[in-house]
């Protein structure tokens, strides 16, 4: 997986705990588009609040910052915060 990520500048998933820990540790910024009930709800905010991320479940918007962040606001992309997982 590591090489995979390795290979990316965002990642596009649902909120699971260990892809988005996988996800920030090469500082790949990441768009949640869903959530298990119960399990992931609360991954969402810690994900948005903090900088790191973003959520949306519309495919459309979904393009639409994947588009914004490597074109227009390309800036907003790059200075997403990272969390220190240490």
């Amino acid at each position: 997986m590591e090489e995979c990520m390795g290979a990316c500048d965002c990642i596009i998933t649902k909120a699971g705990r260990g892809t988005i820990i996988e996800a920030m540790i090469p500082d790949l910024t990441v768009i949640l588009n869903d959530y298990i009930v119960d399990q992931e709800v609360e991954n969402v905010p810690y994900v948005v609040e903090n900088g790191c991320g973003k959520f949306s479940k519309s495919p459309k918007e979904i393009v639409e910052i994947v588009g914004q962040w490597f074109g227009p606001k390309a800036h907003e992309h790059k200075t997403m915060i990272v969390i220190d997982l240490n």
